[in-house]
């Protein structure tokens, strides 16, 4: 069908709800997204994904060796990202180099 004057208002109206549509699916990705980010997983998923055993997890956890990690209830979880790109940095700081950050941050800080 042809677009005319007389059918244009009808178009752009169209053209409002389709792009209105765009928009509702681009942002229900972009949530879902993040929901994927903040998905915390227990300690034995936490414990597979690292491929350790749970007791290993339990003992980097007490030494404040792994990332993303909270408790609720007495029982532990892990943010799932977190775990992923700590395995994917190869490294974590260590707990010195993670105060020599902080004092670095608190000096920089006091001198603005």
């Amino acid at each position: 069908m042809k677009t005319t004057l007389e059918t244009m208002p009808q178009k752009i109206d169209e053209l409002y709800i389709m792009v209105d549509n765009l928009i509702r699916l681009l942002l229900n990705k972009n949530n879902e997204s993040q929901l994927d980010n903040k998905k915390f997983i227990d300690i034995h998923a936490a414990a597979k994904l690292l491929d350790l055993s749970v007791a290993t997890v339990y003992s980097k956890n007490s030494r404040g060796e792994l990332p993303g990690v909270c408790k609720r209830g007495g029982k532990l979880y892990f943010l799932q990202q977190t775990l992923i790109d700590f395995i994917e940095s190869g490294r974590k700081k260590s707990n010195e180099e993670i105060k020599a950050d902080a004092l670095n941050s608190l000096s920089v800080n006091k001198k603005a």
